[in-house]
């Protein structure tokens, strides 16, 4: 996948947001499983980016935590790209006959 950026688009640096005292142990925990399986990647103290966007922090029903970033700032700086997407009708005719089918799991948003 290629993002095509305005560069015209003037950088956004957010604050970050206040993150609940009790929450802290969930985030580096989340923190932790992220960062070996290559999702998130470390940067070094003192290093400066253009970009910057807060983390968002949304809470689960099974006690664990989903660590987001809001993104809206940086959004309005991709070009987008038109192409058609297909409908169901065109889909179905497409898996006519066939025999074997995929299934993914979009749960973590993880792709490897």
């Amino acid at each position: 996948m290629e993002l095509h950026i305005d560069e015209n688009v003037q950088p956004v640096t957010q604050t970050a947001r206040r993150i609940l005292f009790h929450l802290r142990k969930k985030i580096a925990a989340t923190v932790r499983y992220l960062d070996p399986e290559g999702i998130i990647e470390p940067v070094s103290v003192g290093t400066s980016t253009p970009w910057v966007s807060p983390v968002v922090i949304i809470p689960k029903n099974d006690d664990t935590i989903r660590l987001c970033v809001e993104m809206r700032m940086p959004n309005r700086a991709i070009k987008r790209e038109g192409y058609s997407s297909h409908t169901v009708g065109n889909l179905s005719l497409a898996l006519n006959g066939a025999t074997v089918y995929s299934k993914f799991d979009l749960c973590q948003a993880i792709i490897i």
